[in-house]
């Protein structure tokens, strides 16, 4: 068993009651909540919080009764994404469009429905929209290493890129040939295929429209469809290892750019030392994202 370090979360849980009596049922302890918490039941592998905004929080543990547990209540809620409807599951998104700094990333996943409950154990409660170390994307991309249905293809888009086009035409062609080439691994009409809405051009929708897949084109979707939210994780797990080579790249004064978000006071310090420096921005800046801003 894969050890999991990131416990497991249940949002919008309508039949919260029916979870809390099944874990009572299986020797949990009722505990008083505190603050925004309405209860907590205490296993011994695991503490599961209740929150009034109808949140369920079950703490990690390596003790594999646990799996059994999230499994169960995921019965119970009829389940956190939605279920596998085919039987390969293709998922697509990508992170660092709004960054100033370094490329975006936009990656293909393909994987079996019969890893599905693993996968969805292994991700946990990873926050893709969050900010993390290096270690946290090693450990969640090491434990997914070794599903062995899951393969995954990456593109990336320059700085000089962005500066010369449209993103999200360039976005476009690049998840068509993503596509394109993880549908040779699979039969076409024993796939789903979904891709997080970030405003996706005619001419890929028509594309996607015409294979005999099932195709779903949905915003936020790594909330709803585990293949997207696997995609998310590795796009975040490859961007930050080249992000990390940036910074030890570009230094100046002493100082590397921090996260590369407009955002973040170290990359805002960093693009003003530079830019007094050197007089000209490096490549791996995206110039266009600069114009109206007095740096």
């Amino acid at each position: 068993m894969i050890k999991n370090m990131f416990g497991r979360t249940w949002k919008k849980v309508r039949n919260m009651e029916e979870v809390k009596k099944y874990l009572i049922a299986i020797g949990g302890r009722e505990e008083k909540g505190t603050g925004s918490e309405l209860v907590r039941i205490r296993l011994p592998y695991s503490v599961f919080t209740f929150y009034n905004n109808g949140t369920i929080y079950s703490t990690p543990s390596d003790d594999p009764k646990l799996f059994d547990v999230w499994k169960k209540i995921d019965e119970i809620i009829n389940g956190r994404f939605k279920k596998p409807s085919q039987d390969f599951l293709i998922g697509l998104d990508e992170t660092g469009k709004g960054e100033v700094i370094g490329p975006i990333i936009l990656t293909g996943v393909i994987f079996h429905k019969d890893d599905f409950e693993m996968i969805d154990y292994i991700i946990g409660t990873a926050d893709t929209k969050k900010k993390h170390s290096l270690d946290y994307w090693n450990k969640l991309f090491n434990d997914l290493s070794k599903v062995k249905s899951v393969f995954y293809k990456f593109s990336e888009i320059s700085p000089d890129e962005i500066d010369k086009n449209n993103i999200n035409r360039l976005m476009d062609l690049k998840y068509r040939e993503l596509i394109t080439s993880l549908l040779e691994k699979v039969e076409i009409e024993r796939t789903r295929i979904v891709i997080d809405d970030y405003g996706l051009g005619e001419s890929l929708k028509t594309f996607l429209h015409s294979l005999k897949a099932e195709v779903i084109i949905s915003t936020n979707s790594e909330d709803f469809y585990l293949e997207t939210k696997l995609a998310s994780v590795i796009s975040k797990y490859i961007r930050e290892i080249k992000i990390q080579e940036l910074r030890e790249k570009y230094i100046i004064e002493g100082l590397n750019f921090g996260s590369g978000n407009l955002d973040d006071p170290t990359t805002k310090s960093w693009l003003e030392k530079w830019k007094k420096e050197k007089g000209e921005y490096p490549e791996i800046v995206r110039k266009s994202f600069l114009k109206n801003l007095k740096i």
